[in-house]
């Protein structure tokens, strides 16, 4: 049997939150052949996934934008013949691709544009967690969720050699590490800089190393946090390809960060995770499955805040009490 599943959203967050989907797949058909469909930014995610047989990547961003190589994309995989196509993407691309798959059977969430050819056409439940959305989705196609699932992420043996070196190079054996992720997608879900420097230097005259992550994005709003500073923490912003970046936070105590795709992949690796929400909801998008703490303003402030601003609600006293909180289950 060969099946094909296809999410192309590029946000690291929504394509890990479709990790349990992949291992309960391959829980229901162990000697399948098992394809993904995704975006190329987010490959890596994916890369060493052993529920997996095939990566199938399509970027946007680099010459397949058009309608030429949208058509290339699903002659290549009209080749493959597959007996199951399942569509976790409700995008027009997404619903395009999976109509003219020539899937036997082709099934999941499409536009009402394209419904007709998929049996069953689902909607997207977004009153529960996204990860739990797509669980659910497989359990109406018929693919029973079995076990305890959680979001996984891989990675290779050199990402893992990259992440003991720089531990070395900063001497953080023995030490406890609290790693940092300042950015997110929305400016209105990112905390106040300030706020990112008064909790570390708290925490670093503590003893707890600070370390910052992030991309090249990023790297703007971790100097100006490292220039409010007393004590310089250590930055690896815009250093780390994302397997790198999983191999590295696997090594933290605990990883703060807003809503986040890093925030996600410390979860995939059990991390235990500060989050920190504003203007999004957590029982849609928080930590799945994971040892963690979310803050988030009040109910009051929440219910009569401008959206743009509830991050500012958040104090680094809270967010210090979250941290020590997660250390002492580590004792």
């Amino acid at each position: 049997m060969k099946i094909l599943v296809i999410n192309l959203m590029p946000a690291i967050g929504e394509l890990l939150f479709v990790t349990p989907a992949f291992k309960v797949i391959r829980q229901a058909f162990p000697e399948a052949t098992i394809d993904v469909l995704i975006a190329e930014d987010v490959r890596q995610l994916c890369l060493y996934n052993r529920n997996l047989d095939k990566i199938i990547s399509f970027d946007k961003k680099r010459g397949q934008a058009g309608i030429i190589a949208h058509f290339k994309l699903i002659r290549e995989i009209r080749k493959y013949r597959y007996d199951l196509v399942i569509n976790l993407n409700p995008s027009e691309r997404a619903s395009l691709i999976a109509a003219l798959s020539r899937g036997k059977k082709i099934c999941g969430f499409a536009t009402k544009s394209f419904k007709l050819f998929f049996n069953p056409y689902l909607v997207k439940d977004r009153s529960i967690h996204s990860a739990d959305c797509y669980l659910k989705a497989l359990r109406e196609i018929g693919i029973p969720n079995i076990g305890d699932n959680k979001l996984e992420m891989e990675y290779d043996r050199q990402s893992q050699a990259i992440a003991d070196r720089i531990w070395l190079e900063n001497n953080f054996q023995n030490q406890t590490i609290v790693g940092v992720h300042p950015g997110a997608n929305w400016p209105s879900k990112r905390w106040k800089p300030e706020y990112l420097a008064k909790l570390s230097d708290m925490l670093q005259q503590d003893g707890i190393k600070m370390v910052f992550f992030g991309g090249p994005s990023d790297i703007e709003i971790v100097e100006k946090v490292a220039s409010l500073t007393k004590i310089q923490p250590v930055i690896l912003t815009g250093k780390l390809n994302l397997l790198e970046l999983a191999a590295v936070i696997k090594k933290c105590s605990v990883f703060l960060s807003g809503d986040s795709g890093p925030m996600h992949i410390a979860v995939s690796q059990q991390v235990p995770v500060v989050a920190l929400f504003g203007p999004t909801r957590p029982a849609r998008y928080g930590p799945y499955h994971s040892p963690h703490i979310v803050i988030e303003p009040d109910n009051n402030i929440l219910a009569n805040e401008d959206k743009k601003k509830l991050m500012e609600y958040i104090t680094p006293g809270q967010v210090y009490q979250g941290i020590y909180s997660l250390l002492k289950n580590q004792i």
